[in-house]
C-alpha cells in the first residue's frame, strides 16, 4: 500500500509542481527570446460607452493584434531591467482588489510561440499564458511602481493611471 502511494505522488505530484515557472526560468525566457513587446491595449469594455470590446487574448490563448494601441520592443538590456522590476520585493506588502481590466501586457515570443503576462495597474492583479504558471511577479507595492515607472518612462500613454493615483 505504500509503495503505491509512493508511486501515486511520483507520477501525479511531480509534474504538477515542476509546472510552475520559477523566477530563473523566467529571466532565462527573457534572455533567450526572439523578441520582446511591451504593449497596452484595449480593455474588454469601452469606458465610455460600456458596451463589450473583443478581448486582447481570445479564448484559445492567442493574442488579438487589432486591440493593441501601444507597442514598443525591448532589447536584451532592458529586458533584465524589467526582470527586475518585475521580481523586486522590497518586503511591501500589497492587497489587490479585483476590478482586472488589463491594458498592458507584455509579449515575449520565441520560435513563433507567444508567452503573456497582462497586466491591470488599476488593482494590481495580473494573468499570464499557460506556459508562464506559477510565476511570482509583482509582489508589492514598489514593485507595482517600479513597472509604472517603467513604462512611463518608455512614453507609454494608454490607460495609465494618473499621478497619486492607485498608489502611483
Amino acid at each position: 500500500m505504500k509503495k503505491t502511494i509512493t508511486l501515486f505522488i511520483l507520477l501525479f505530484a511531480l509534474p504538477v509542481l515542476k509546472a510552475q515557472v520559477t523566477t530563473d526560468e523566467f529571466k532565462l525566457r527573457l534572455t533567450q527570446a526572439d523578441s520582446i513587446h511591451l504593449v497596452s491595449h484595449e480593455g474588454n469594455v469601452d469606458a465610455l460607452t460600456g458596451k463589450s470590446l473583443p478581448p486582447f487574448i481570445k479564448g484559445d490563448g492567442t493574442i488579438d493584434v487589432t486591440t493593441i494601441k501601444e507597442s514598443i520592443t525591448i532589447g536584451k538590456g532592458s529586458a533584465l531591467k524589467l526582470f527586475g522590476v518585475l521580481t523586486a520585493d522590497w518586503g511591501n506588502a500589497i492587497e489587490p482588489a479585483s476590478c482586472f481590466t488589463p491594458y498592458h501586457a507584455l509579449l515575449i515570443y520565441k520560435n513563433g510561440i507567444c508567452s503573456y503576462i497582462d497586466i491591470c495597474l488599476g488593482c494590481h492583479t495580473y494573468a499570464v499564458s499557460a506556459d508562464l504558471k506559477g510565476l511570482k511577479i509583482l509582489i508589492d507595492r514598489d514593485s507595482w511602481k517600479g513597472l509604472y515607472t517603467f513604462l512611463k518612462q518608455r512614453d507609454f500613454h494608454y490607460q495609465m493611471p494618473a499621478e497619486g493615483k492607485e498608489g502611483y
